[in-house]
């Protein structure tokens, strides 16, 4: 069985969620709704119960053993305090090597280089760890502290996209970028894995 990854920084604790901080996930999304409200797609009212983050933290945790995606909480280490997610997702192996970038962060706590710790921490464990070529990731053009991260990081700009992704209830530009991981190696396990067969679509909204 796959071991979920503890990733530790000087601030900050990464790791999968449990099952039992399903409401400490939902008190976070209903604090930061209108916060985030601008940069993400539209929720319906089951995103913010119980049921719903029960059901989405024993997904996680399967896509995770099935190399399909890596979704991480970041809690402040000093109080245990959910601030945040990294989602790297859509892992595509074969001649790809690639998966995307998606990340959110408490109002309380921009401004701080959480974030960009964060992301330190989990981009090294993708290359190294999970063996990807390449991480995606994309931003609206509006979205200053998002282009900063990303840059800071060594994302390239890669094109432009109108009407990409439905943010909000209208559909968004978005600037595309990506990081490659100039240490990959060809792994023979990665080419097709048996599991690819196995797959089963998931439908989920964070």
């Amino acid at each position: 069985m796959t071991s979920f990854p503890t990733l530790k920084t000087n601030r900050l604790t990464l790791r999968f969620p449990e099952i039992t901080e399903a409401a400490e996930i939902v008190a976070f999304c209903r604090k930061n709704e209108t916060h985030l409200l601008p940069w993400e797609p539209l929720k319906d009212e089951d995103y913010y119960t119980i049921r719903f983050w029960r059901r989405t933290i024993q997904q996680v945790r399967q896509e995770f053993q099935e190399d399909r995606s890596m979704r991480l909480n970041i809690y402040e280490s000093s109080t245990r305090k959910l601030i945040g997610m990294i989602n790297f997702t859509h892992f595509e192996r074969g001649a790809f090597q690639s998966c995307r970038l998606g990340y959110k962060i408490d109002r309380n706590y921009e401004g701080r280089g959480m974030m960009f710790e964060s992301l330190e921490a989990g981009i090294p464990y993708v290359f190294n760890q999970l063996n990807f070529h390449r991480i995606e990731a994309s931003y609206i053009p509006r979205n200053k502290k998002s282009a900063s991260v990303l840059k800071r990081l060594g994302f390239q700009i890669t094109g432009k996209e109108e009407n990409y992704l439905r943010i909000n209830g209208r559909w968004e530009c978005h600037i595309l970028t990506s990081l490659l991981n100039p240490e990959w190696k060809a792994n023979p396990a990665n080419i097709f894995p048996l599991s690819f067969l196995k797959r089963k679509p998931h439908k989920m909204q964070f």
